[in-house]
């Protein structure tokens, strides 16, 4: 009896001892496996998606077509940069003045397509310009031709909020008869319905607008009164995205001209109309 009964309770000792070892095993095998889950959803294993922001209604640089997808020279430069690369990117385009605040706020990567300016290159960091953005003055016909900035001065003139142009006239101090849009189709459909003395838009917009939106008593005012240039901008001090944009518009220059790289690599459009650097 005495023997069944130390063998009865040797035998659930062993037991107890084996279902703690079995627990802990059990234990540390699923605390191992949960970390090496954390680790690999930390451990990234595809390149991080840059965002890249530019303005939803400015052609041929940037816009969306009929589908509402992003197109435009701006877009497939972008897209080539990001192949050449090896880079993961998601374009997002809407309205110009929010863009850059989506910028400033952290939301979107860069600006495909931002004027350098003195003032701005205090905020932003820029990359060498892929093209220059030339702004001239529009009028009706009929009306006055303005033949440069000064005789802008005390007149009605619509320009895009936020844009090169507007930071220019603010600057001189011009601000008080000025009109703010959100995009250039709107200030050229404002001055073609009657109002206001003058437009100032970019001359490739303001011309494809132009003609897209039937505008024909338009007409744009001899010489541009100011050319810009135009280039990806990032965050100040984001200094590894800016290394990346411009290695692969180097690369992309370096196909010999930069014009003919482009055209060759977006067949299916042409932009000998451009000036580019």
């Amino acid at each position: 009896m005495f023997l069944i009964s130390f063998f009865k309770k040797k035998t659930e000792s062993i037991a107890i001892k084996s279902l703690s070892f079995t627990t802990v095993f059990l234990y540390f095998f699923i605390l191992l496996n949960s970390q090496s889950v954390v680790f690999a959803q930390n451990s990234p294993s595809s390149p991080q998606t840059i965002i890249i922001g530019g303005d939803f209604d400015y052609p041929p640089y940037e816009f969306l077509d009929d589908q509402g997808f992003p197109t435009g020279y701006a877009v497939e430069l972008t897209q080539a940069i990001a192949d050449v690369m090896g880079a993961k990117v998601e374009i997002r385009l809407g309205s110009w003045d929010h863009m850059r605040i989506a910028l400033e706020k952290g939301e979107i990567d860069a600006l495909q397509g931002m004027v350098f300016t003195d003032d701005r290159k205090k905020k932003y960091d820029f990359t060498p310009p892929h093209a220059i953005i030339h702004q001239s003055i529009f009028y009706r016909k009929g009306s006055s031709k303005a033949q440069g900035i000064e005789a802008l001065k005390e007149k009605d003139v619509i320009v895009q909020k936020g844009g090169s142009i507007h930071d220019t006239f603010l600057k001189m101090g011009m601000d008080d008869k000025l009109v703010l849009t959100d995009t250039h189709a709107s200030a050229l459909r404002l001055l073609a319905s009657g109002k206001h003395d003058y437009a100032v838009v970019a001359n490739l917009p303001g011309l494809y607008l132009g003609k897209k939106l039937h505008l024909s008593n338009l007409v744009m005012s001899g010489k541009p009164i100011k050319s810009f240039r135009y280039c990806y901008a990032v965050k100040k001090g984001n200094i590894e995205l800016l290394a990346l944009l411009n290695e692969g518009l180097a690369i992309l220059k370096g196909c010999g001209s930069f014009a003919t790289c482009l055209t060759t690599v977006f067949s299916s459009h042409t932009y000998s109309s451009f000036f580019f650097i």
